[in-house]
């Protein structure tokens, strides 16, 4: 049972690593192409590239914010919603 519920697990995280990079790469896209074309500009192709290494920056500065917050609450025993 507990294997059933370790692969359920894993894909409910494969699909939310999906859906969030479906996401990114949509609001990526909107912000830097305006006219598709069969091949990228350079300006294009450096925007995307950008755009994607600041959502990527910016995900690792959250967990690793997180993550600190709640290694400080367990260390002080204290509970708390207040991540700033």
């Amino acid at each position: 049972m507990e294997d059933s519920q370790e692969v359920t697990q894993s894909i409910r995280q494969q699909i939310a690593v999906m859906e969030a990079f479906a996401n990114i790469s949509r609001k990526c896209f909107s912000k830097c192409v305006f006219r598709p074309t069969r091949q990228l500009s350079s300006s294009e192709d450096l925007c995307l590239t950008n755009c994607v290494d600041r959502y990527k920056d910016t995900q690792v500065f959250l967990i690793e914010r997180l993550q600190k917050k709640a290694l400080e609450e367990q260390n002080s025993g204290v509970s708390s919603n207040n991540y700033y």
